[in-house]
């Protein structure tokens, strides 16, 4: 099996010292648990199908362990490349008046002009309700 994380050896070696299991098999777990919608008891089956014998209980333990550094590595991975697909930078970035979007923008884009209310973002919803256009919603 691949590291679906894409860590180095060298890091990822050190992260995964006196576990029983290869650091295969626990970053595969790890990742079906937050890559899809699955339970433990799943994750469990899944691994199973596959010979290798853990406890849902385990799984848990593995995600509570290894889950932030997983999702840190992510996070780096597909915040730049959504970026770098763009071509530019984004002049404004419109948000929700959720408090956690403001470290994300300082982050990602602290050029970028960050406008949060709760209804700018809403354009779609303001163009198909508008009053005497014939809708009944």
């Amino acid at each position: 099996m691949c590291d679906p994380f894409g860590m180095k050896h060298s890091s990822r070696d050190r992260l995964y010292r006196r576990h029983r299991f290869p650091a295969d098999v626990i970053a595969h777990a790890v990742w079906l648990y937050f890559r899809f919608p699955l339970s433990l008891r799943m994750v469990e089956d899944l691994l199973a199908a596959r010979c290798i014998v853990v406890s849902h209980q385990t799984v848990r333990q593995w995600a509570e362990k290894f889950g932030r550094s997983f999702a840190n590595i992510i996070c780096k991975r597909t915040a730049g490349k959504l970026l770098k697909r763009q071509g530019q930078c984004p002049r404004v970035m419109i948000t929700d008046t959720l408090r956690s979007y403001g470290i994300t923008k300082r982050d990602l884009l602290p050029s970028a002009e960050h406008r949060s209310h709760k209804g700018l973002n809403n354009r779609v919803r303001t163009l198909i309700n508008r009053p005497g256009d014939g809708c009944d919603c």
